[in-house]
C-alpha cells in the first residue's frame, strides 16, 4: 500500500514536469543559438536531478503529512468499531487533517459515554431482575430466551445457561410456549394464565406476559412467573376449615334448637326428662363456646397478637382437667383416656390456658378419628 502510494505520487510529478522539459528541449533544438543549446544540454542532468529530488521530497512530505495520519485515523476508527474507545489521535497542525482528527476524537468520546450509560442501565436492570423473588423470563422477537433470573431457575430447576433456547426446551410445558407465542403476537396489553408445572414437583404459577415494542415493531416479550402454590394450598385449607367449623357448629345448634322445642312443647313438665334435656343443651352450649374460643385463638395467632400469660403449672393436673372436659365425648365413642404423665414431673413455666387448648385439640382429634371401639388415648 505504501509503495503503491509513493509510486503514484512520483508518477504524478513526473507526468507534470516531463512534458515541459521535452517541450523546452524541442524548441531549443531548432534555435540558432547552438551555443545556448550546448550550454543547456550540459546542464540537463542537474535539472533532471533537481526535478526527481523535488518529487522525492514531496513524496516523503505527502507520506508524513497526509498518508501516515490518514492511515492512523483509519486504524483508530476500526478500533472504535470493535469497541476500543481509549485511543486518540493528536495532530499539532490546524488544517483539514487536524479538523478530521478532532471530529474522530469527539465521536469516540461520545460513543464511550453512551456505552458507559448503556452498560450502567443494563447492570441496574439485570440487578433488579435477578434479585426479584418472582420468576422472570425475557425472550427476543424470535422467541429465543435472552434472560432468566435466579428465582425461576431455582423454582423449575432450569439449566445454568438457557439463553438462546426455546422456552419449551427448558421448561417442557406447552402452555408456557403458547403464552410466549401469544405475547409476541400482541400489540399491547398483558396476557395472564395459570399454569401447572409437574416437574421437579407440582407447582402452580400465575404467569403474566407482555410484548416489548420498539419503533412500532415487536422486539421481544417479558414473562413474570408468580408462584401461587402456597396461596392455593392455604385457600384450600381455609375452605376446608370453614366447612368443618360450619359442620361442628351446626350440630350442637341443631341439638340445642331441637331440645328447646321439645321442652317448649310440654316436656318441661316432665322433670326427669327435662333435666336430661337441659344437660344436653348445656353440653352443646359449652361445645359452641369452645369452638368460638378456638376461632378467636386462631385469629389472634394468624394476626400475631396472641398474648400469653405465663405462670407455674403442673402438667399432670392440666391433662386431668382436659380429660374431665372431654370425658363425655370419649364415653360416647367407647374410648378410654389414660393419663401417664409422671407425678414427679417438674412444674411448667407456661400459659395454662394455651397448654390446655393444645392438649384439648390433640385429644379431641384422637377421639374423633378413632374408628374402632375399645380404643384408648394415652398422654405421656
Amino acid at each position: 500500500m505504501r509503495l503503491k502510494m509513493h509510486s503514484q505520487i512520483t508518477v504524478i510529478f513526473l507526468g507534470i514536469f516531463a512534458p515541459t522539459i521535452l517541450g523546452l528541449l524541442t524548441i531549443l533544438a531548432w534555435s540558432d543559438r547552438a551555443m545556448m543549446l550546448t550550454q543547456w544540454w550540459h546542464g540537463w542532468p542537474f535539472v533532471l536531478g533537481s526535478i526527481v529530488l523535488a518529487a522525492v521530497v514531496m513524496d516523503v512530505a505527502a507520506f508524513f503529512f497526509v498518508t501516515r495520519p490518514i492511515r492512523k485515523m483509519a486504524e483508530i476508527v476500526r478500533g472504535i468499531a470493535t469497541g476500543d474507545h481509549q485511543r486518540r489521535f493528536r495532530w499539532p497542525l490546524r488544517n483539514e487533517i487536524g479538523d478530521l482528527a478532532r471530529v474522530i476524537n469527539d465521536v469516540s468520546d461520545q460513543i464511550q459515554r453512551r456505552m458507559e450509560e448503556v452498560n450502567t442501565h443494563r447492570s441496574r436492570l439485570e440487578a433488579v431482575l435477578l434479585s426479584m423473588s418472582d420468576g422472570i423470563m425475557v425472550v427476543d422477537r424470535h422467541g429465543d430466551i435472552l434472560l432468566v433470573n435466579q428465582a425461576l431457575k431455582a423454582a423449575l430447576v432450569l439449566p445454568d445457561k438457557p439463553e438462546g433456547r426455546k422456552p419449551l426446551e427448558v421448561i417442557r410445558n406447552v402452555e408456557v410456549q403458547g403464552l410466549v407465542d401469544q405475547a409476541l403476537c400482541m400489540t399491547g396489553g398483558v396476557a395472564s394464565r395459570e399454569l401447572t408445572v409437574l416437574w421437579p414437583k407440582e407447582r402452580v404459577f400465575r404467569v403474566h406476559a407482555t410484548s416489548v415494542r420498539r419503533a412500532q415493531h415487536v422486539d421481544g416479550a417479558v414473562l413474570i412467573f408468580h408462584d401461587i402454590t402456597e396461596l392455593l394450598r392455604l385457600e384450600t385449607m381455609r375452605r376446608d376449615f370453614v366447612a368443618n367449623v360450619s359442620h361442628e357448629i351446626r350440630t350442637p345448634l341443631t341439638n340445642v334448637k331441637g331440645y328447646t322445642e321439645t321442652l317448649l312443647d310440654g316436656a318441661l313438665e316432665d322433670r326427669l326428662n327435662a333435666r336430661d334435656f337441659l344437660q344436653i343443651i348445656m353440653d352443646d352450649t359449652n361445645r359452641l363456646i369452645c369452638l368460638v374460643d378456638d376461632l378467636l385463638d386462631l385469629a389472634r395467632i394468624e394476626s400475631g397478637h396472641l398474648d400469653l400469660t405465663r405462670s407455674i403449672c403442673q402438667a399432670r393436673a392440666l391433662v386431668d382437667r382436659v380429660f374431665l372436659e372431654i370425658q363425655p365425648m370419649a364415653n360416647k365413642r367407647g374410648v378410654a383416656l389414660n393419663n401417664h404423665v409422671p407425678e414427679n414431673l417438674p412444674d411448667l413455666d407456661a400459659d395454662p390456658l394455651a397448654v390446655r387448648q393444645i392438649l384439648l385439640n390433640l385429644v379431641d382429634n384422637a377421639i374423633k378419628y378413632t374408628s374402632c371401639s375399645d380404643a384408648y388415648v394415652n398422654v405421656k
